[in-house]
C-alpha cells in the first residue's frame, strides 16, 4: 500500500515593520514527502538596507511551514531562528539558516499515515469551535467555543461520548476540558462533515528550534550603489575646464522629491537635477539604472549599468541613438565600497563615474567637448546626512588650515579610516611606509579641490603586485601642494591581527 503524501507550504512572517530593510525566504530540499520523512528547511535572511540590524531572534521574524496530509490540513508555526541568540545582519549581507525537523517530534503522522489528531470546527464564517487534541488515541481535549454555540457543541460532545473535566466562562465563550475514548481523525470527519456549514481542519501548535548551521554569503547586490529613497539628496562641486589653467566652478543640487507609476506600470523616482525633472529606477534583476522617456523609442531606456565585469562588456544604445560601450570595474579593484564604470563611444572613453556604496555617484568626469568634473561635496541618504548640502554650508565649513588627523581605529585590523583637511585646491599625495622607510601602498596621487576628506585603508587588499600588509607599525604621510603652500606631515600607526 502506497504510503499518503504529504505536500508542505512555506509562509514568511515578518512581524515589526522596524525591519522592513530585512527578506526572508524559505526552501526545502523536496516539494512533497511521504509520511515520516525527515524534512530539510533552510531559512534564509537577507538585509537589503544601508544600515546594519540587531535584533533577538524569536522576536521579531519567523518562518511558518504548513502542512497538507491529503485532503486534511496540518498548520504548524516553525522559529528559523534561535529564540535566544543576538544576530547581526549587515548591510547587503544575507545570512541562510538550516534546521531539520523531524516529523514525530512535532506531532506529524508516522510511516503508516495514521492521523490521530482532532481539530478546528468551523461553523458558519464567524463562529469557531477550537478544539486541541493529544497525538494518539482517545485522551483529554481543550476546547472553546463562544456561548452562541451551545447546542452545537452539546451535539458534538453526545456524538464522542464526552466526559466534561471542566468547564469556564468569560465574557461571553466557554473553555472546557474533555475526555475521550477511542477515536481516530477519519471517524471524526464523518461525524462533522454531515454539517453543510461544517468545515473540519487538524490543529498544531506553534514549536520552536534551533537550527542546525548557518552560512553568510557576500551581497553582490549592486543596488547598493544606487540607493534611492524619497528626500534623498547630493550637492556636487562642478569643474567647467577650457583652454585656461583655472576652471570655471558651480554647483549643483540633486534631490529625490517623490515616486510615480508611469504609464508603463513600472515605479520611478521623481529626481530633480537644478531646473530639470528626470524620472529614474533601479532594474535588479539586470543591474541596470533606467529612466523613463515618454520620447524614446525604448521608454524604459539604460542610463548606466552596474552589473557587468570588465571581460563582459556591454553594448547598448542609448535614447539620442549614440552607442556606448559600458565597461564595468569591480569593487575590488579600487576598495571595497567604491566601483566605477566607463562609457566608451567610438573607441575613446567618454565619461568614468565613480560609485560608492550606500551613497551614489561620487565622481563623474566627462571628457567629450570639454572636460567636466562633478565632485561630491556632501550627501543625505535615508534621512541621515554627511557633508555640506548647499553653498552657503560649504563656505562656513571651509577649512582654515592644512591638517592630518590620527587614523582611526588605532590600532586596527584591518581598516582604518585616515582624515585630512584642504584649505585650498592642492596636489595631494598620501602613502603608507614600512619601519625601513619602504612604501607599501599609494592611497591618493592627484589634484584635490579644498575641503575635508576621509580615506578608507584596508591592510588586506593592497595594490597589484604587493602582498598584504602583516603585523607592525606603519606611518603614513600627507604631502598637499597649492600654489602658496607645501604641507607635509607624518603620523604612526599600528596593524594588529
Amino acid at each position: 500500500m502506497k504510503k499518503p503524501i504529504m505536500f508542505l507550504a512555506l509562509i514568511l512572517l515578518l512581524a515589526s515593520t522596524s525591519f522592513a530593510q530585512l527578506q526572508m525566504s524559505m526552501s526545502t530540499d523536496k516539494s512533497e514527502y511521504s509520511y515520516g520523512d525527515t524534512i530539510h528547511i533552510a531559512c534564509s535572511i537577507k538585509n537589503i538596507g544601508d544600515t546594519t540590524i540587531s535584533i533577538i531572534s524569536g522576536s521579531y521574524q519567523s518562518c511558518q511551514a504548513e502542512f497538507y496530509f491529503d485532503e486534511f490540513y496540518s498548520g504548524f508555526q516553525e522559529q528559523c531562528l534561535a529564540t535566544t541568540e543576538k544576530l547581526l545582519f549587515d548591510p547587503g549581507t544575507e545570512k541562510t539558516y538550516y534546521w531539520t525537523i523531524e516529523p514525530q517530534r512535532y506531532g506529524l503522522p508516522n510511516k503508516d499515515g495514521d492521523q490521530r489528531i482532532i481539530g478546528t470546527y468551523f461553523k458558519g464564517l464567524k463562529d469557531t469551535i477550537t478544539i486541541f487534541a493529544p497525538k494518539f488515541y482517545g485522551g483529554q481535549l481543550s476546547v472553546s467555543f463562544p456561548d452562541s454555540l451551545t447546542s452545537e457543541v452539546a451535539q458534538v460532545k453526545d456524538s464522542l461520548n464526552v466526559e466534561v473535566l471542566s468547564s469556564n466562562s468569560f465574557n461571553g465563550s466557554t473553555s472546557e476540558l474533555w475526555q475521550i475514548t477511542g477515536y481516530s481523525i477519519d471517524s471524526l470527519m464523518n461525524i462533522w462533515n454531515d454539517s453543510t456549514n461544517g468545515q473540519f481542519n487538524y490543529a498544531e501548535f506553534n514549536r520552536w528550534t534551533q537550527y542546525d548551521s548557518v552560512k553568510t554569503h557576500p551581497s553582490n547586490d549592486f543596488a547598493q550603489f544606487y540607493p534611492l529613497h524619497v528626500g534623498d539628496k547630493w550637492f556636487y562641486e562642478v569643474k567647467k575646464f577650457d583652454t585656461n589653467t583655472n576652471p570655471n566652478i558651480s554647483y549643483l543640487t540633486q534631490e529625490i522629491t517623490g515616486d510615480t507609476v508611469m504609464p508603463n506600470g513600472l515605479k520611478y523616482y521623481v529626481f530633480q537635477n537644478g531646473n530639470q525633472t528626470q524620472y529614474e529606477r533601479f532594474d535588479s534583476s539586470k543591474g541596470e539604472v533606467k529612466y523613463y522617456l515618454s520620447n524614446c523609442s525604448s521608454i524604459d531606456a539604460s542610463i548606466y549599468s552596474l552589473a557587468y565585469r570588465e571581460d563582459s562588456i556591454k553594448v547598448w544604445q542609448s535614447c539620442d541613438g549614440f552607442t556606448y560601450k559600458i565597461h564595468y570595474q569591480p569593487p575590488a579593484t579600487i576598495d571595497e565600497d567604491t566601483t566605477f564604470i566607463r562609457l566608451e563611444g567610438d573607441g575613446l572613453v567618454s565619461v568614468e563615474i565613480f560609485f560608492k556604496k550606500y551613497v551614489g555617484m561620487t565622481k563623474e568626469t566627462d571628457l567629450e567637448g570639454g572636460k567636466v568634473e562633478y565632485n561630491l561635496l556632501g550627501y543625505k541618504i535615508n534621512g541621515k546626512q554627511h557633508g555640506i548640502l548647499t553653498s552657503v554650508e560649504r563656505d562656513e565649513s571651509f577649512p582654515q588650515k592644512f591638517t592630518l588627523s590620527q587614523n582611526y581605529p588605532n590600532p586596527f585590523n584591518p581598516s582604518t579610516e585616515i582624515s585630512f583637511q584642504l584649505s585650498a585646491n592642492s596636489f595631494v599625495s598620501l602613502k603608507i611606509y614600512d619601519l625601513l622607510g619602504k612604501e607599501v601602498a599609494t592611497l591618493i596621487n592627484q589634484e584635490k579641490p579644498a575641503g575635508n576628506y576621509e580615506i578608507k585603508f584596508n591592510a588586506k587588499n593592497p595594490p597589484a603586485g604587493r602582498q598584504a600588509l602583516t603585523s607592525g607599525v606603519y606611518f603614513y604621510r600627507l604631502s598637499a601642494k597649492s600654489k602658496t603652500t607645501n604641507f607635509v606631515q607624518t603620523k604612526k600607526m599600528i596593524l594588529l591581527k
